[in-house]
């Protein structure tokens, strides 16, 4: 979701959407950000047609992890 907003503003393209991403940018410039505040959310799947699904979620020094096997029901 970080993609995006990074592009944009490495190519210096304006645009005028509200969008959830923020751009990487100022990190790839070696400046400081607020990013340490920031929730991070992951999501992944193993197996075809989805028989494990992964999750985490990550702020500052914390972080949650879920995981499903594919027995639960």
């Amino acid at each position: 979701m970080d993609l995006f907003p990074t592009i944009m503003q490495v190519c210096k393209i304006k645009y005028h959407h509200k969008i959830d991403g923020l751009s990487l940018h100022p990190l790839l410039q070696n400046n400081q950000t607020d990013f340490e505040t920031r929730s991070i959310y992951h999501h992944w799947t193993r197996g075809y047609l989805t028989p494990y699904q992964n999750m985490a979620v990550r702020q500052g020094d914390f972080k949650l992890i879920g995981q499903v096997d594919y027995d639960v029901p």
